[in-house]
């Protein structure tokens, strides 16, 4: 409602200073439907999630080249962990659940599989790691959720948290045809 209302003040005012013909803002208006759909599509194929400190965001790709060289749905998917806590921390280990668009599991990775692209990134406060990977379907769309096993390396505030593991969320997210 309230963009409804911001474009028809725009295209009032427009109308007004008499800057514009009515072909012009349809053009105008029409373009600001096409960018509102991809956004919303954006917006679709990512996700952000924050548990004990540890920022996960996801955004996913449509690949068509592979797909075709593949006889199958190919998409990639960018994943940035952002320790926003206090303790250092490592990554151990990863759990996907990856499915279909008729909500039917296409694959797995079981909890506890090790690290993510060969590695088990450690993280201080403040520090970043940011990875792509990819997977299959079968269908034209599809949905990932999952998350990582991270483990408490060292805590100024909390000593005895070192050791401990948590399960960080990796919130749902859309597999897309571009």
């Amino acid at each position: 409602e309230q963009l409804v209302g911001l474009t028809r003040e725009v295209f009032k005012h427009r109308k007004e200073a008499g800057e514009d013909t009515l072909g012009t803002q349809m053009d105008e208006a029409f373009e600001t439907l096409r960018l509102l759909s991809e956004q919303k599509k954006h917006l679709k194929r990512s996700s952000v999630c924050s548990t004990r400190g540890l920022n996960v965001r996801v955004v996913s790709m449509h690949m068509p080249n592979d797909s075709m060289a593949r006889g199958t749905h190919v998409f990639c998917y960018r994943i940035t962990l952002h320790n926003q806590g206090e303790d250092t921390i490592k990554l151990m280990g990863r759990e996907w659940k990856i499915l279909d668009v008729h909500g039917q599991v296409a694959s797995t990775v079981p909890k506890h599989s090790p690290g993510v692209i060969g590695q088990h990134p450690e993280l201080r406060p403040g520090e970043c790691f940011e990875y792509h990977s990819g997977c299959d379907v079968h269908t034209s769309e599809g949905m990932m959720k999952g998350g990582f096993q991270m483990k408490v390396m060292q805590s100024a505030r909390n000593p005895d948290s070192e050791g401990q593991e948590f399960d960080a969320v990796v919130g749902p997210f859309a597999l897309l045809p571009t």
